[in-house]
């Protein structure tokens, strides 16, 4: 190969790195970057992965998330919502690519650390915004209002949806 082959290579799987720990630092604050982030991880992996004509890394959960995909797949002869069980499965799709490439990039305590301070301070933001949706009652980011729960205490979603998953977050 010429001799910037094995810097684009090396690129490629910054860039990855990269958008792995962007998709940590946006996970609770904007899903359309994190999404972005995700995918662009995911590509920027799976052309490194080719160009250096090596297998995806070997995991122990490999076997559970194919046969989870495989059942899946199987079960949409008896769904009723098409589109539904589509969905389901590109989730699942996502969920094992985004395994693999964590399991292949996060290879050093470096790595692991820097995605670890992304994700804290994404989750530290997060946070704030849930503090500031209870003295404002709506939170800043995203403008969704603080809903009531039993007893006049306020139910935070911060920059979620709902409740529920940023209480799971």
């Amino acid at each position: 190969p010429p001799p910037e082959a094995p810097q684009a290579l090396e690129r490629s799987e910054r860039v990855a790195f990269g958008a792995l720990l962007a998709t940590g630092l946006f996970l609770p604050l904007f899903p359309a970057l994190k999404n972005l982030g995700m995918g662009v991880a995911v590509i920027a992996w799976l052309i490194n992965l080719f160009a250096t004509r090596r297998g995806p890394p070997r995991l122990t959960i490999t076997l559970p998330l194919l046969c989870w995909l495989a059942i899946s797949a199987l079960s949409m002869v008896h769904s009723i919502a098409w589109a539904q069980s589509i969905r389901g499965l590109v989730k699942i799709a996502n969920v094992a690519l985004i395994a693999f490439v964590a399991a292949d990039l996060l290879r050093t305590k470096r790595r692991l650390v820097a995605l670890l301070i992304a994700v804290s301070i994404g989750a530290a933001i997060a946070s704030v915004d849930g503090l500031l949706q209870v003295w404002w009652g709506v939170d800043p980011l995203r403008h969704h209002m603080a809903g009531n729960a039993p007893g006049g205490m306020r139910r935070l979603t911060a920059t979620f949806g709902h409740a529920n998953d940023f209480g799971v977050y």
